[in-house]
Order: C-alpha cells, then structure tokens, then sequence
C-alpha cells in the first residue's frame, strides 16, 4: 500500500484481509508507504501494533517506487476512493 494512511485509504481493509489470511507465525509482512506526517492519528498505533506490519515514511523516487513495487509479491490498493 502506498500514500496517507487515512481513513479513505482504508487500511483497515487491508489489515483485515491480511490478518485473515495469513496466521501469525508464517513468514509474510505487509508493507505500508506513506509520509511520517500522513499517518491518521486514529489509525497509526492500531495499524503499527501487530509486528508483522512495517511503515515506510521515506520520500521515494519514481525508479525508487518502481524497485519496491517490483519486489512485492502482491500489491493491495484498498481505497474507499481516490481523486
């Protein structure tokens, strides 16, 4: 997942399809990018607590992006909507 962790990025979608899917000792992590100032304040701790989750807050670059969209073996983009 890529952008604000926000509400209408519907992260909880996400987690929940994740959680569901995967149990918690198999070897898998599901990677959120977004911008350390994007992070709901409803959503970061809820969202950072299951260690299986990591959070990446860094700028990237278009080939930057690219390399990371290219290592994922699956890419989820479970938004109530987007502009």
């Amino acid at each position: 997942m890529s952008g604000m962790l926000h509400y209408r990025k519907g992260v909880e979608f996400a987690l929940r399809a994740f959680r569901e899917e995967f149990a918690e000792n198999e070897p898998v992590l599901l990677w959120l990018k977004t911008r350390l100032t994007f992070l709901d304040p409803g959503n970061q701790m809820h969202v950072l607590a299951d260690r299986r989750v990591r959070a990446i807050y860094d700028d990237y670059t278009r080939e930057q992006m690219r390399d990371f969209y290219h290592q994922a073996d699956c890419l989820l983009a479970p938004s109530r909507g987007e502009g």
